[in-house]
Order: C-alpha cells, then structure tokens, then sequence
C-alpha cells in the first residue's frame, strides 16, 4: 500500500505541475497581449496629437472602419483633438482580456489628462501577431466640450 502511495502522490504532483505551468503560460500570453495593447494606445495617442486621424483610420481593424465612415471618423477625432488639445498625461486604470473566434481582444481604460480637460479613455483592440488593431474607442468626459 505504501508503494500505491506514492504512485498517487507522484501523480498528483505531476498534476499540480502541469497546472502551474499552464496557468503561468496564459498569464504569460496576457500580459503580452496587454503590453500590446498598451503600446496600441501610445502610438493612436502619438498619431492624435501629430493630426494623423487617416492613418489611425486605416490603421483600425476592419470591424471599426465598416461601422464607421473615413468621413465621419476623422471628423470625430479632429473635433475631439481641436477641443482637448494634445495628450499630457495618460493614466492607465484598468485592463480586460477576452479571447473570442475571431482572436484576442484587449479592453484599456485611461483616465487621460489634456491641453484642456480630462477624460476616461477606452481603448478596444484586437491583438494578432503581435499587432494591435483598433476596434474601439470612446470617451466619457464630466465637463462640456464646448468652445
């Protein structure tokens, strides 16, 4: 029986360390895919502030330019960039995962303070191939936009 004993043990050993190895392996793969995303926002963040609102739209996945028009994207940034001005200090707040059929899809919220107010920023982004692609984007603010 002692023999027995062991053979589970080893066993169930042999268990807990293919757990840990595949539990640290998809924490792993996350926070890669959250660094990505990351690096997602400082580069939509550079391009905002450079006025490149066509290059941020052809850069989008394609499931955001099919629900949104060049025209009408662009003008939403350019309108959102003339009223805040530049990025001064992006904070991020919180961060998302989900993986889905069509890939992984990495959610960020910032709390992103401008030339001229301050905002919550959330970000959507598909992350393939170690590329984010933009799927979404809003902007929740406290004080009118009006100038």
């Amino acid at each position: 029986m002692r023999r027995e004993a062991r053979i589970a043990m080893r066993g169930s050993l042999g268990c807990l360390v293919l757990l840990a190895l595949l539990l640290s392996a998809g924490c792993g793969s996350t926070m890669r895919d959250v660094a990505i995303g990351r690096a997602g926002v400082t580069h939509l963040h550079q391009e905002m502030d450079a006025g490149q609102f066509d290059e941020i739209y052809a850069e989008a996945a394609p499931e955001l330019r099919n629900a949104n028009t060049h025209d009408d994207f662009v003008a939403f940034l350019t309108s959102f960039h003339q009223r805040l001005g530049n990025v001064k200090d992006p904070t991020e707040t919180g961060f998302n995962v989900n993986w889905t059929n069509s890939g992984t899809q990495v959610l960020l919220t910032y709390q992103t303070k401008f030339d001229k107010a301050a905002v919550r920023e959330t970000f959507t982004w598909r992350v393939s191939g170690g590329k984010a692609l933009l799927l979404g984007y809003q902007i929740t603010y406290n004080v009118p936009l009006t100038q």
